[in-house]
């Protein structure tokens, strides 16, 4: 039996868990209010605040360091890390991490803290566990015909909800009792962003990038936009720079229709006879079925299953209006919430059974 330690920092909070084997056995998450954050501004600041918080979490549930096999931390943006899998964190991952890691400098993420934590908590404790990072957001497996964009000034990029969207592939796979690299599936991800990929034998070989604006709009991105009206919008001097990456970023989508990327908020303004928001609803479900249809001509009309994961899979309506665009092109499963926790317990678990190999840079 292997005993492993996951954790998973964001913004406000931060998450961690015990996972023995494929079983959790202890889980939290630890909100930080903004009185503390405040107090700690920059967020490379932060990473003894939180280490302390999973170090008593830990002894209040009677565990320590030296029952811990492995640490499965939360990947971010590093140079090298393209390919899915686990990679075992060595000496060239540390220095990327670490080239940022200025006490006077803010972290481009709070994600960007989880090898630090890990680290120190080892140091603190006297004690070398190796670490893990499973399926890190920069993950790019495009085939080669999918990088190419319209002029070679632009490379199309795979930027996406990578963690969550392979283990529910994972899972989906197993319940038919075949492996993640022998299936072909189509997994939506659907939350405050949306991001659609075909996942062909292990690797996605094609999905939008949910973040620079790719695909189709969410709660508060706005996904594709038309290209010389956003031009000129750049050009107009009505917005900074920015301003207009913010509009792309989180000011957009359906936030930007109706002035709210709650969806529960939307679905009620629905049930009360608001058609506009109706509209704006059904042609965020409109283009994600567009996403999935591109998907499932990448993989030559030739599907396992289209997989439905995140917050909003949570939403009956969305799912029963996106399939009545999808359903005919194979098996429909919807898995939703997310399932980071398991996604990098379960890519540690593999290579410590050796599974899997692990990916060393």
């Amino acid at each position: 039996m292997y005993r492993i330690l996951v954790i998973n920092p964001g913004s406000t909070s931060t998450k961690s868990a015990i996972f023995e084997d494929r079983k959790c056995i202890a889980e939290q998450s630890i909100a930080h209010s903004t009185e503390t954050l405040t107090q700690n501004p920059l967020t490379w600041q932060q990473v003894e605040l939180r280490k302390e918080g999973i170090i008593n979490w830990m002894k209040d549930v009677g565990f320590n360091l030296k029952d811990i096999d492995a640490f499965a931390v939360r990947g971010c943006n590093i140079k090298g890390c393209s390919k899915g899998g686990t990679y075992l964190v060595n000496e060239t991952i540390k220095n990327e991490i670490f080239s940022q890691h200025n006490p006077d400098k803010i972290a481009p993420h709070a994600s960007r803290l989880s090898l630090p934590i890990a680290l120190s908590m080892s140091e603190s404790e006297k004690v070398d566990i190796p670490i893990f990072i499973t399926d890190p957001p920069c993950v790019n497996e495009l085939s080669n015909i999918a990088k190419i964009s319209g002029h070679p000034l632009f490379t199309r990029e795979s930027v996406f909800h990578a963690l969550n969207s392979k283990v529910v592939a994972h899972r989906v796979a197993e319940e038919w009792g075949k492996k993640y690299q022998e299936g072909k599936f189509i997994v939506a991800h659907m939350g405050g962003g949306i991001s659609v990929g075909a996942h062909n034998m292990g690797q996605v070989t094609e999905v939008n990038d949910c973040i620079a604006g790719g695909g189709a709009f969410s709660p508060n991105r706005t996904g594709t936009l038309p290209v010389v009206p956003l031009v000129e919008l750049c050009f107009s001097n009505s917005f900074t720079k920015n301003e207009i990456i913010r509009i792309i970023k989180n000011k957009g989508g359906v936030l930007a229709h109706l002035g709210t990327d709650d969806m529960r908020e939307v679905e009620k303004r629905i049930d009360s006879g608001d058609t506009h928001a109706e509209l704006i609803f059904n042609a965020m479900a409109y283009q994600v079925a567009k996403e999935i249809g591109s998907c499932y001509a990448a993989l030559c009309c030739d599907v396992d299953a289209i997989i439905f994961t995140g917050g909003m899979a949570n939403s009956k309506r969305l799912i029963g209006e996106i399939r009545r665009y999808v359903e005919k092109m194979g098996n429909i499963k919807v898995v939703p919430g997310e399932y980071e926790a398991e996604a990098l317990a379960f890519g540690t678990l593999r290579v410590l059974t050796k599974e899997e190999e692990p990916i060393i840079l």
